[in-house]
């Protein structure tokens, strides 16, 4: 991404949001950029997919990816990373995709491939001194070596979001593709070991990770043709609320999580905590109120 189209989206943004947003881009062609695009452009953080090239880097160019992260780190903006392999999943995809089933799908991205990926920008991490935050980590694999990495004292932060912590891959193998993500939702053994690693502190934030598909993009027949992703928007807190209800969350890790963590971790000044001198961000909630979530009123384009 240039600094050019990060500041179309941002006029767009501007002209169209009722809330307040902050912007990650995508790695430029020129890492010479980086510092633009933080500096004038104001992002507040990069995206680097390890599983596909999007944007300027292939996450397989070990030394064009070094030379990145060490830009960011000098700009001192966090590296916001999606933790699969690409190498892994080339592989796995020539094993398993002539295969249309949603259980081939589940075997190419493994929780092995998240692994690989998060002990990768790990390495990175040390040699160029970024500060890497993952995204949506969904494995036992994962979150252990992230666990390990955090007690010997690297600078790492990761987020969790609510549908690899309440749906499983046996829900979706009875529901269908209309919940398929990347990555995909796991066992129970994986989420139970999200929910321990909830409790240690390991996981910082809780995010929706948003996906905005139309119901057509999403049951296309071929488990490889469908877009992947949930509209997490409108549904992360009030079912966050409810784990406050069940007693399996405290209500004060929940606005640490969603609010205090997310403005330390991406630097989001005045924002995240009721102190003096802040924007007055609140959310008013009546935790005895019962509905169903009704996706056909969704203010979002995925019903």
């Amino acid at each position: 991404m240039s600094l050019t189209s990060l500041k179309e989206r941002m006029r767009i943004a501007g002209e169209k949001s009722i809330v307040n947003v902050a912007f990650y881009s995508a790695f430029p062609n020129q890492t010479e950029e980086i510092g633009r695009i933080v500096g004038d452009g104001g992002a507040i953080a990069f995206k680097l997919f390890m599983s596909q090239r999007i944007g300027g880097i292939d996450p397989q160019d070990h030394e064009t990816l070094a030379k990145a992260l060490k830009e960011t780190a000098e700009a001192g903006v966090p590296v916001a990373v999606h933790a699969e392999d690409s190498r892994l999943l080339e592989q796995k995809r020539m094993e398993y995709g002539e295969s249309e089933d949603l259980r081939s799908y589940l075997k190419v991205h493994s929780p092995e491939a998240e692994a690989e990926a998060v002990k990768y920008a790990l390495e990175l991490m040390k040699i160029t001194g970024a500060r890497i935050h993952f995204c949506h980590i969904s494995s036992a694999e994962g979150v252990n070596l992230i666990s390990s990495a955090k007690k010997a004292g690297l600078p790492i932060t990761c987020e969790v979001t609510p549908h690899h912590m309440l749906i499983s891959a046996e829900y979706l193998e009875r529901t269908g593709l209309i919940a398929l993500a990347d990555p995909p939702a796991r066992s129970l053994r994986h989420i139970d070991e999200l929910w321990s690693s909830l409790a240690t502190g390991t996981i910082d934030a809780f995010a929706s990770d948003h996906a905005p598909h139309t119901i057509e993009e999403k049951t296309e027949k071929s488990v490889w043709q469908v877009k992947t992703g949930i509209p997490g928007l409108e549904t992360t807190l009030p079912l966050l609320l409810t784990q406050v209800n069940e007693g399996r969350l405290d209500l004060s890790k929940l606005i640490r999580m969603t609010s205090t963590n997310p403005s330390r971790i991406f630097g989001l000044k005045e924002r995240g905590g009721l102190n003096e001198g802040n924007y007055a961000d609140l959310v008013v909630v009546d935790m005895k109120e019962e509905y169903k979530i009704d996706s056909s009123r969704f203010y979002t384009k995925a019903k």
